[in-house]
């Protein structure tokens, strides 16, 4: 550019002050801009590769999504369900339901039980009454100034598993309900009042016949005679004691089944007949106790009679009760409205029910071909949108010589090469019948689209849906029963034919404890057992003992109590009472102990330093292909932090007792698997490509950014150093043209 036009624009308005000096200034400032303005050009450029970078990165995203879909066993034996009475039931199937059609037929729909009180004078008047009552085990201190509202208030504190309410009618007309939170029969309100009357006066401990019968009553009807009450009632913590008929007392445990029941009750020679019959309900025959005779009154003890459905609450809202039906004919009871093991890899919820007619629906269970085929096409559909969006963005006009934002770029060739590779390439040791994705139909366009041949397609998917699955996706195969493959993730390199070796170094355990003394006379009462520890939650639990128990009886308490019977198992062993965890390693660990010394009549556990012995179990050890791998109970996860990462990231589990070499797991990568881990290797946020792509494209926005603060300073400088030199001229000429002033009127004279 010649001087002449640099200066073009510059003019004067004068000579002298007249001169306009911020126009020179500011078009010599725009001159010196201009490097900037190229810098600035530079991160518009920058910018829209980061936006270009941020949508490429979008579609690479959108592949591994549709691979991960892909890589899930119910992708390939997916079901579909249909009720033919919705209002009925409805029905869910999930990856494994097997085929078929049902003929559903509903009695009876679980309930939970709720009873309310005689009316009250009021919600908020205090109930004058004192004393103490259990509530499902836990205990309800009432005092002269509660009211119903306090009541209501200190059970919902309880965690009794039940839900107090109250409603308010107005004067004398103020009840108190008890509503059970979990439905079924099992889940009968067990409620006594242990001090005082509080109960009692409530109107909550009355009860009445359940199901009259002429001269006495019936119990509830149970699938069999012999089944033993724990087993099909709720008798899970029933403390063995004496119950009374007109009474008599008999002696009952939760082991008593209908017929040593009778027995008992012919044995104790009451002035009653006790008859087991077989009758209909609900479409099922079941047998009941029938207890008559001249007068047949049933006492309250222990919720006995109630538990077995002799007798119920006089004030009983809803009665506790299991859902009845049939399937295909066979009788089925849940204590829940929605039954998942009666079909399996099914759920079907009951919603209507008729005990005299029954509602019936007709319940179809298929294999679903369709879902699958649309998984596959999704991944198909998410590879061609990342297609089109390189040619958009990568293209030359070889007219306009202009170029996309990706031409040229090394990632995209990357990627290309990366999934053109996978996609099209054979899997080895897949074993099923299928090798490649042309297989199954799929194939490519001159222009690098997946294409699908749908009739390829459906046959595959009918004909041997787990080849299909066997090709797409990640499976782990094991030399030893003992060894089960669980998962593994991107990380995870396919094994090589052979498989990776297992080698345990260390065997999982169960925490123990041992009680320190042996029980051997029957219990005193009092003794109160305590778990705690990462097994048993963040809150303590606490177990009652009562009198007269056995050790065997004690032991039993603890199998069959709600919450322990899940966590934890006892036995006895060499004389002493043990309690196992059931679950293997640190995770199972608990402690126990009692408020009790250890002696010959309570459980023997004992307290402080003088209670019995706990081991604590611990997870298993070993490696995997030679690689370090970390233990959680029975799960070995190899983990390696060295050069050999081969097998990084797979979770066996090992039930076996040996240690040493345990066998290999042979480890496959199918084509959704490979797109996973290929596009892990550009999405990892830390270490991934685009990352380190994103990074160094910002560290050049950053390093212009820097130099463009740099130039700014400079041509603030520069234009503060001008202004100067322009202000210091204009005073000269000034002073120039006063001295020509001055001058001229000299030589006037």
């Amino acid at each position: 550019m010649s001087i002449g036009s640099n200066l073009a624009g510059i003019s004067f308005s004068g000579i002298g002050s007249g001169i306009d000096t911020e126009s020179i200034i500011s078009r010599l400032m725009q001159l010196e801009a201009l490097p900037i303005r190229r810098l600035q050009q530079q991160q518009a450029q920058i910018t829209q590769q980061l936006g270009v970078f941020g949508a490429f990165r979008g579609r690479v995203s959108a592949l591994s999504s549709a691979a991960n879909s892909l890589n899930s066993a119910s992708a390939y034996n997916p079901s579909k369900a249909s009720s033919s009475a919705t209002d009925v039931a409805t029905i869910t199937a999930s990856s494994g339901a097997v085929a078929g059609i049902y003929d559903l037929k509903v009695y009876q729909l679980a309930q939970s039980e709720k009873v309310s009180s005689t009316a009250q004078s009021g919600v908020g008047s205090a109930l004058n009454m004192t004393g103490t009552f259990s509530v499902n085990g836990k205990s309800i201190s009432v005092v002269a100034g509660d009211t119903l509202t306090t009541i209501a208030q200190k059970v919902n504190s309880a965690g009794a598993g039940i839900t107090a309410s109250i409603i308010d009618g107005g004067t004398d007309r103020g009840y108190l309900t008890f509503a059970a939170n979990d439905l079924g029969a099992k889940n009968v309100i067990r409620m006594s009042d242990t001090s005082g009357s509080v109960l009692g006066s409530l109107g909550l401990s009355s009860t009445s016949l359940r199901t009259p019968i002429s001269g006495g009553a019936a119990s509830y009807g149970l699938s069999s005679s012999t089944a033993k009450f724990k087993d099909v009632l709720s008798f899970g913590d029933f403390t063995p004691m004496n119950v009374t008929i007109n009474g008599a007392p008999i002696a009952v445990t939760a082991d008593d089944t209908l017929e040593t029941l009778k027995t008992k009750i012919d044995g104790a020679g009451l002035d009653v007949t006790a008859t087991i019959v077989t009758v209909t309900q609900n479409g099922e025959q079941v047998k009941r106790l029938e207890v008559t005779g001249a007068t047949t009154n049933f006492g309250t003890e222990g919720d006995f009679w109630l538990r077995l459905g002799v007798l119920k609450r006089s004030n009983e809202l809803v009665a506790a009760q299991d859902a009845k039906f049939q399937i295909d004919g066979v009788a089925m009871s849940s204590s829940s409205n929605t039954v998942t093991t009666v079909i399996p890899n099914v759920t079907v919820n009951l919603l209507k029910a008729n005990g005299t007619t029954p509602e019936r629906s007709t319940l179809s269970i298929s294999r679903d071909t369709e879902q699958t085929k649309k998984t596959i096409k999704t991944f198909v559909e998410a590879y061609n949108a990342m297609a089109d969006f390189l040619e958009q963005n990568s293209g030359f006009d070889k007219a306009t010589f202009e170029a996309g934002p990706l031409f040229g770029n090394s990632i995209v060739d990357q990627v290309e090469s990366t999934f053109d590779g996978l996609l099209f390439g054979n899997v080895a040791g897949v074993g099923g019948a299928f090798a490649n994705l042309t297989q199954l139909g799929i194939g490519v366009d001159e222009k690098g689209k997946l294409t699908v041949d749908d009739t390829l397609l459906d046959q595959a998917i009918a004909g041997d849906p787990d080849s299909v699955g066997a090709l797409m996706r990640s499976i782990g195969t094991t030399t030893s029963n003992d060894l089960v493959f669980v998962s593994a993730d991107a990380k995870t390199l396919a094994s090589p034919l052979a498989g990776y070796d297992v080698v345990i170094t260390q065997l999982a355990t169960k925490g123990v404890f041992t009680a320190s003394t042996e029980q051997t006379l029957s219990t005193t009462g009092g003794e109160v057992l305590t778990f705690s520890g990462s097994l048993i939650g963040s809150t303590s639990y606490q177990l009652s003992i009562g009198a007269g128990l056995s050790q065997s009886q004690v032991r039993d308490l603890i199998n069959n109590d709600s919450k322990l019977k899940d966590l934890v198992s006892a036995e006895i062993v060499s004389g002493k009472l043990e309690v196992k965890s059931k679950r293997f390693g640190v995770n199972g660990g608990f402690d126990v102990v009692s408020n009790l010394d250890a002696a010959s009549n309570n459980s023997g556990i004992g307290k402080d330093a003088n209670k019995g012995t706990y081991v604590a179990g611990v997870d298993i050890a070993g490696t995997i292909n030679g690689e370090a791998a970390t233990g959680n109970g029975q799960f070995l996860t190899a983990k390696s932090s060295g050069t050999n990462k081969n097998a990084d990231g797979l979770q066996l589990q090992y039930t076996g007792n040996s240690l040493g070499s345990v066998g290999q797991v042979k480890f496959v990568k199918g084509v959704a698997a490979k797109a996973i881990e290929s596009a892990s290797i550009f999405l990892d946020t830390v270490g991934g490509i685009f990352t380190a792509n994103d990074q160094a494209l910002q560290a050049q926005f950053d390093d212009l950014s820097a130099n463009i603060d740099t130039l700014q300073l400079r041509l603030e400088a520069k234009q503060q150093e001008l202004k100067q030199k322009f202000a210091i001229m204009d005073r000269t000429i000034s002073q120039l043209q006063a001295q020509q002033s001055r001058l001229g009127a000299i030589l006037r004279s």
